[in-house]
């Protein structure tokens, strides 16, 4: 007679066992996790954010006349305003409520009428007379405007800056729009920058050239790159300004945008930002 073969169980520690443990021990983990995890929050309704800003912009004079209209995807400004600084206020205060929603800005600046070469001119004497400590020296902006659209271009050397010739062109009145095409530079590039700054302004021929914001020798750099703007009295001056900067060390190279003030016109600093 056969004796029928016996299998052994198997054992709690054995390899099948041990996997499948790990595996319900995983699950349980996840499942946990997930029912511990908070709701995920919903954005305020359509009509909650478009009553919170119409009430908003209604309390305040100079934003009254603009509507805010929401729809699941879009939030929609409409009306009008008397200045830019308004229209950017009524379009900050939507932002901060948008809730991933698109928001659409159709609201018209009413300025005052106030013709493209004022504008400009207006503009740059101010931007030329900002910031009067080293951003006399290392900012360059450049203006150009377009039925009271202003675009400034051209480059910062500090956020502040940047910040400051935005401010004043948001807050000259006339202006309907503001482009900003303003480049931050490099801040890798400080030694190279005011090792510039220090030989040109300590040459004793370019040295009058600090003696009036209108009339400084613009100082840009980008890492080890650096570009002089701005308007000097004679081909000469232009050129010491080159070679003065060229043969520093740390300098890969040095692009010449000087321009040579025109005969019978002295070199003032209206040249270097005004833009037709």
């Amino acid at each position: 007679m056969s004796v029928p073969k016996l299998h052994a169980p198997r054992s709690a520690g054995s390899p099948h066992r041990r996997g499948m443990i790990a595996l319900f021990a995983i699950l349980s983990l996840f499942v946990g996790l997930a029912a511990a995890a908070p709701p995920p929050r919903s954005r305020p309704a359509d009509a909650q954010v478009s009553r919170y800003l119409n009430a908003k912009f209604s309390r305040h004079l100079a934003v009254a006349a603009v509507h805010a209209a929401v729809t699941p995807s879009r939030l929609i400004l409409t009306g009008s305003v008397r200045d830019l600084r308004s229209e950017l206020q009524a379009q900050h205060w939507a932002q901060k409520v948008a809730a991933g929603r698109r928001l659409v800005n159709r609201v018209a600046v009413n300025a005052p009428y106030v013709s493209d070469a004022v504008l400009r001119a207006k503009i740059a004497q101010r931007l030329i007379y900002s910031r009067l400590d080293w951003g006399q020296i290392f900012n360059f902006f450049a203006v150009h405007v377009h039925h009271g659209v202003v675009t400034v271009s051209g480059s910062a050397w500090d956020p502040n800056s940047r910040w400051a010739a935005l401010n004043i062109v948001e807050n000259t009145k006339g202006v309907r729009g503001l482009v900003d095409h303003i480049r931050l530079q490099s801040l890798i590039g400080n030694d190279v920058r005011f090792d510039a700054a220090r030989a040109i302004y300590r040459n004793a021929v370019l040295a009058r050239y600090a003696m009036n914001p209108a009339h400084t020798i613009r100082i840009v750099v980008n890492d080890d790159r650096v570009t002089l703007h701005g308007v000097v009295e004679s081909a000469m001056d232009r050129q010491l300004a080159y070679i003065a900067i060229a043969r520093l060390p740390g300098i890969f190279a040095v692009k010449n945008e000087l321009v040579v003030a025109q005969h019978g016109h002295s070199a003032t600093g209206a040249g270097i930002f005004a833009e037709g």
